[in-house]
């Protein structure tokens, strides 16, 4: 991954839109070049799960904006809602369905926090991210140098992480190892 990538959505407020987010927030890290193992994936769709139910179910109101941001090792995910009220962890009883949220938020991120805004809150989480292996550096890396020396309209292909690569201009494929 290279810069600083951000994004904002606006979702509404329901439930069908935290298992719609929680995917769709690891799909656009994924699309950014972001290195996400399973663990981590796994990690960051419970934080965001969490975020966004807190805010679908406590804050009310028609819709909530996600931001999610990464750089340098790590994610941001921001759940913006129109309640002033700051969430607070609670101790949930034994067989409580609810009031686990945070904790787990607090257990699972590097970070987390509220700022008040001038329409609500924005309650926020930051996760780091894993280096990326070997492979998947020196196949980055072989798309870079591919892409700056070569004329327009050459295509990479890129087939397994040994980083074989494939250069096409029109009809003509040649492979490539690295």
């Amino acid at each position: 991954m290279t810069g600083v990538h951000a994004v904002r959505w606006h979702v509404p407020a329901s439930r069908a839109t935290v298992g719609v987010t929680r995917h769709r927030v690891t799909a656009m890290l994924r699309s950014w070049g972001v290195y996400v193992d399973e663990d981590t994936a796994s990690t960051v769709e419970l934080v965001v799960s969490e975020l966004v139910t807190n805010a679908v179910v406590h804050a009310g109101g028609v819709s909530i904006t996600i931001g999610l941001s990464a750089v340098a090792g790590e994610m941001r995910i921001e759940v913006m809602d129109g309640s002033d009220v700051a969430p607070s962890s609670r101790t949930a009883g034994g067989g409580a369905e609810s009031g686990r949220g945070l904790a787990l938020v607090d257990a699972l991120a590097s970070g987390w926090g509220v700022e008040p805004t001038r329409r609500g809150k924005t309650v926020w989480a930051t996760c780091v991210l894993p280096p990326a292996p070997r492979s998947a550096v020196r196949g980055e890396v072989l798309r870079r140098v591919v892409r700056a020396m070569r004329p327009r309209p050459y295509v990479i292909e890129v087939r397994d992480r040994a980083a074989r690569f494939a250069l096409r201009r029109g009809g003509e494929r040649r492979w490539h190892a690295a």
